[in-house]
């Protein structure tokens, strides 16, 4: 029998450190002679070329890898280069197979590719599902590329392809065959792969290490400095313990000295409030004031609303509103409710007879009419201006086209004095300058709508009948021909600042300085003849 083929290499590598490690490769293993005699010769000649190299110039990254990886992943490279396009071509083969239920892929193969997918940093989840998922993510993540463009060397890197390669380590120690093993059965470009892989594990192991003695040589220094900085921050949390105490303690002091003070300041305050409630009680006590009545402008305004919306055609026969003693008694015992009612019933149809009579008139003046009925309904008072809210408000019941921000806008345009109120010229003369405008956007514009003209007839009614009771009950209280007794005479004391006097338009009957009998009387009566209705 012709003796087994064998093949022998021997050479040495410099490692880290000034250390030297002697290779002896002796193989008699049954292989295919041609393709061992090639590989083995491509081997040699690249471990010459790199001891060739390394004497002719011997430099190189001892304190780190060494020179010999350093070369060595250089060739691995240039090989994964050129056997990219190899290994998808076998992969896509292994993949149609597997799609036609013909499987041709083992599992050495399988475990190679596997081992690439970690080092690019691909997680088991992915592809261990099956041989097919393995095939599909390789093909389509091109993981060949993607590991023939990692760099161990690389610092902005370095740590996500250390950590992958050491995953993709622990996978391949837990295989039941070792490296060299898989590399029997599997084409020249998967052995290519598997080098590129197996190296990168150990240049990464390598750096590693030498990271970790550097960090080693750092460690006695960073625990000292540590030690330093917890003595110097313990000092000065008890430097900055003590300074808070005795913050602490000179704000309790003050806040005892405020509260004190406000306490004095707060007993003080109720005896002053007491003693003005008593001198408050004895001045009514020797003051007594005249009944309430409205003045003579309220009245004339009342009574102007209730022509403008046809009240004076109604009764006011004081027989219809009882014996109740309060308004709310007459609205909910006494047939209020059916009062305002009727009033509201009234109310509407009057509305539709003043719109009739309003269609003749030019449409400024009809504008005119349309706004005051409703500042008559905002307008209690008859002061010829309402807040800036009932000013809104009106604009929506008026179904003015305007957004918030231009219904804010507007009515700060209004009140440009800032006092919170909206002059009923000021608001028509700027309704009637926008009307075309408004009425091009809107077709409704200057129009109630039949909810809101309900709500408008309601709430008049409900004014109206309740002006009415109350003229009637303050006649019912004081007839004309009683006489208020004359105010008890003030004790020998300073008097009270007294009031500015009203105006003739505005007489007010609610003087309690007065003195004169005949003119109170007088005031009476003129007043009793005012509230006739």
């Amino acid at each position: 029998m012709p003796p087994v083929p064998s093949q022998h290499w021997e050479w040495t590598c410099r490692l880290p450190a000034t250390q030297y490690l002697l290779l002896d490769i002796t193989t008699t293993n049954a292989v295919d002679v041609e393709q061992f005699m090639m590989e083995g010769e491509t081997l040699a000649d690249t471990c010459r070329l790199i001891y060739d190299a390394f004497w002719a110039n011997p430099r190189g990254d001892e304190p780190f890898v060494g020179y010999f990886l350093t070369s060595w992943w250089h060739q691995i490279h240039v090989s994964l280069g050129s056997a990219r396009l190899a290994i998808e071509q076998q992969v896509r083969l292994y993949l149609d197979a597997e799609v036609v239920n013909k499987s041709s892929c083992s599992a050495n193969a399988i475990a190679i590719l596997s081992g690439a997918l970690l080092c690019c940093g691909y997680k088991n989840d992915e592809f261990q599902r099956s041989k097919r998922a393995t095939l599909q993510l390789f093909l389509a993540k091109q993981v060949a590329s993607e590991l023939h463009s990692l760099d161990p060397f690389n610092q902005a890197t370095k740590s996500t392809v250390w950590t992958a390669a050491f995953r993709s380590r622990t996978f391949f120690l837990g295989q039941s065959l070792s490296p060299l093993q898989l590399a029997l059965d599997v084409s020249p470009a998967f052995r290519s792969l598997l080098n590129a892989t197996l190296l990168l594990q150990v240049i990464s192991k390598w750096l590693k290490a030498d990271a970790d003695k550097e960090k080693a040589v750092w460690t006695p220094l960073i625990l000292a400095a540590t030690r330093i900085q917890c003595r110097a921050r313990c000092r000065m949390a008890v430097a900055e313990v003590r300074r808070r105490r005795r913050t602490y303690h000179a704000t309790l002091v003050l806040q005892c000295f405020v509260r004190q003070t406000l306490a004095r300041w707060h007993v003080q305050a109720r005896r002053e409030g007491r003693a003005a409630s008593r001198i408050q009680r004895w001045y009514r006590r020797r003051h007594e004031k005249k009944p309430a009545f409205a003045t003579k402008a309220l009245l004339v305004h009342m009574r102007a609303v209730q022509a403008r919306f046809g009240l004076n055609e109604v009764g006011t026969d004081g027989a219809e509103f009882g014996e109740a003693t309060t308004f709310e008694q007459f609205l909910h015992h006494g047939g209020g409710k059916g009062m305002v009612h009727a009033e509201a019933k009234r109310l509407l149809q009057k509305l539709k007879d003043m719109a009739k009579e309003r269609a003749s008139l030019p449409w400024e003046a009809r504008v005119d009419e349309e706004v005051r009925d409703l500042f008559e309904y905002f307008d209690y008072a008859g002061v010829g201006s309402i807040s800036r809210d009932d000013a809104k408000t009106m604009m929506q019941k008026l179904r003015i086209p305007l957004q918030v921000d231009e219904l804010n806008d507007v009515v700060d345009m209004m009140d440009s004095d800032k006092s919170g109120d909206v002059d009923v010229a000021e608001f028509c003369s700027w309704y009637k300058y926008e009307y075309a405008r408004l009425r091009a956007r809107s077709k409704d514009c200057g129009t109630l709508s039949n909810t809101d003209k309900e709500w408008f007839a309601q709430g008049m009614a409900m004014r109206f009948v309740r002006q009415r009771w109350t003229v009637w009950r303050n006649k019912a209280r004081l007839p004309e021909d009683v006489v208020a007794p004359p105010p008890v005479p003030s004790p020998p004391v300073a008097a009270p600042p007294t009031t500015p006097p009203l105006d003739e338009n505005e007489g007010d009957d609610n003087d309690d300085d007065s003195d004169d009998d005949a003119s109170s009387g007088d005031e009476k009566e003129n007043l009793s003849n005012e509230e006739e209705t």
